[in-house]
């Protein structure tokens, strides 16, 4: 599709994040049954987007960005932020 690809990579799927921590009066209402059953709950439902919850690849070359068959031209992208979580 693209000539001149200089690399192409494959981005997997990346965890769900974790809670960091309560106050003491959430810990508490936790202890409840209810509040044990909304952590429960919680717990178990992923809250990112659907998008960003699936495998996605992009391609390099030195006039394009092509990503999952979007083409960027070189002179379209001014910033360019990629993080691994």
């Amino acid at each position: 599709m693209l000539a001149g690809v200089l690399a192409l990579w494959g981005v997997e799927e990346s965890c769900r994040p974790k809670a960091q921590g309560m106050p003491l009066s959430l810990g508490l209402f936790i202890r409840s049954g209810v509040g044990g059953g909304l952590a429960w709950l919680g717990s178990k439902i992923d809250y990112r987007p659907r998008p960003h919850r699936v495998e996605r690849t992009f391609r390099v070359s030195p006039d394009v960005v092509d990503v999952d068959g979007t083409a960027f031209k070189r002179d379209d992208i001014h910033r360019v932020i990629i993080k691994s979580e």
